[in-house]
C-alpha cells in the first residue's frame, strides 16, 4: 500500500536548446526540473547533479556539489527546477549533432514523504543528436530507487 501511495520524482528538462546554440557569450546548460508522479506530496531535502562530456567511468558524483533544499512538490506538480551547466566547457561551445551524445547528465535527489521515509532515486540521461530528448543510460548501477523508513515503535 505504501508504495501505491507515495511521492515518485521523475527529472524533467527544459531549453535544451541551450547545449546545442548557447550563444557565444554563453556556457551551455540544461535546465531541469523534479515531477512528482505519484500520490502523495514529496518534500525535497536534497539534489546532487552533474553534466559532463564524455566523462570517465564508473561516474562519480561530486560531493560539494549536493544542494540541500526545502520545497514541496504536490502530486503533479514540479519543483522550481535548477540549472547544470557542462563542466569544462568554454563560452559558446555548441553540443549538436554527435557533440551532443557524449553529454552524461547524472545524479541523485533525496525526498521525504509524509511518512516520514526518506527516498533517493539516482538518474543518469544521455541526450540525442538534436538535445531534444533524452533516454536513460548506464543501467541499474546510476537509475536506482532506494528507501529508508522510520523505525516504528512496536
Amino acid at each position: 500500500m505504501l508504495r501505491l501511495e507515495r511521492p515518485y520524482l521523475f527529472v524533467i528538462f527544459s531549453e535544451p536548446e541551450r547545449l546545442i546554440r548557447p550563444g557565444a557569450a554563453r556556457r551551455s546548460r540544461l535546465k531541469y526540473f523534479f515531477i512528482n508522479h505519484g500520490k502523495t506530496p514529496a518534500t525535497l531535502l536534497s539534489v546532487n547533479v552533474r553534466l559532463q562530456e564524455a566523462p570517465d567511468y564508473p561516474l562519480r558524483l561530486n560531493m560539494p556539489g549536493i544542494k540541500h533544499i526545502y520545497e514541496v512538490i504536490e502530486p503533479g506538480a514540479q519543483s522550481s527546477g535548477d540549472v547544470a551547466y557542462v563542466e569544462g566547457a568554454e563560452n559558446g561551445t555548441v553540443f549538436a549533432t554527435r557533440a551532443a551524445t557524449r553529454l552524461i547528465f547524472h545524479g541523485a535527489v533525496t525526498y521525504s514523504d509524509a511518512t516520514g521515509a526518506v527516498h533517493t532515486d539516482g538518474f543518469c540521461f544521455r541526450p540525442n543528436t538534436n538535445a531534444a530528448s533524452f533516454r536513460i543510460e548506464g543501467g541499474a548501477e546510476y537509475n536506482y530507487r532506494k528507501t529508508e523508513r522510520p523505525n516504528t515503535p512496536s
